[in-house]
C-alpha cells in the first residue's frame, strides 16, 4: 500500500513538473489518436513530436528568470507553428478517408488473434507509408531552432535532455515503456492523426 501511494505521488509530481506551455492561448492541446492506430515513432507531426516537445521545453525554459525569448523570436516561432498546423490540418483533411479505412481495418482485426498477424503487418506498413507523406515536425523544429541564439539552443538542448531523462526515469519506476507493465505508450514524434 505504501509503495502504491508513493508511486501515485511520484506520478502526480512528475505530471506537475512538466507543464504544457503554448505560445498561443487559442492553440488547443494536441489529442493523440488511440495507441493502436498510431504510426511508429518518427517525425510525422501529430501528437507528441519533435515540434511539440521543442515548444514544451522552450516554454519550461521561458519560465526561468534568466531565460527570455525576444518578442520577434516569439512572433517567428508562432508563425512557424501556425504554418505547420495549417499544413497538418490540410493533410488530415485530404487523407481522412485513408486514415479511417486503416483504423476500421485495425478495429476488425482487434479480436482476430494470432491468425491475423500478417494482415496487421500489412496495415502497419500501409499506415507507415501514409504517414510518411504528412508534414514533417522535425523540419518545423529545425526552423524554430534557427530563430534562437547559440546560447538559447544550448539551454534548450540541456532542457530537452533533462525532460527525456525524467520521462525515462518515470517509465522505469512504473515499469512502463513498450512491452512493459505499462503496455504500449501512445505517441512519439509523429504519433497519431488526431490533433495538433
Amino acid at each position: 500500500m505504501k509503495l502504491r501511494k508513493t508511486l501515485l505521488v511520484s506520478a502526480a509530481a512528475f505530471a506537475l513538473a512538466m507543464p504544457v506551455w503554448s505560445f498561443g492561448a487559442d492553440d488547443p492541446a494536441p489529442t493523440p489518436a488511440p495507441a493502436q492506430q498510431q504510426p511508429p515513432r518518427g517525425n510525422r507531426g501529430f501528437g507528441r513530436n519533435a515540434l511539440n516537445e521543442l515548444v514544451s521545453a522552450l516554454g519550461e525554459l521561458n519560465l526561468a528568470p534568466d531565460f527570455a525569448l525576444a518578442p520577434d523570436q516569439k512572433t517567428k516561432i508562432q508563425s512557424i507553428r501556425d504554418d505547420f498546423k495549417k499544413q497538418s490540418d490540410q493533410w488530415r483533411t485530404e487523407h481522412a478517408a485513408d486514415i479511417k479505412k486503416i483504423q476500421d481495418q485495425f478495429a476488425e482485426l482487434r479480436n482476430a488473434g494470432q491468425d491475423a498477424q500478417d494482415k496487421r503487418q500489412e496495415l502497419n506498413t500501409a499506415r507507415t507509408q501514409l504517414f510518411a507523406s504528412a508534414p514533417n515536425a522535425d523540419e518545423a523544429a529545425k526552423q524554430i531552432q534557427a530563430v534562437l541564439t547559440t546560447e538559447q539552443v544550448q539551454r534548450l538542448t540541456d532542457e530537452q535532455a533533462k525532460i527525456a531523462k525524467a520521462r525515462q526515469d518515470a517509465a522505469a519506476q512504473f515499469g512502463g515503456g513498450r512491452g512493459g507493465q505499462g503496455g504500449r505508450r501512445g505517441g512519439g514524434a509523429g504519433a497519431g492523426a488526431a490533433g495538433n
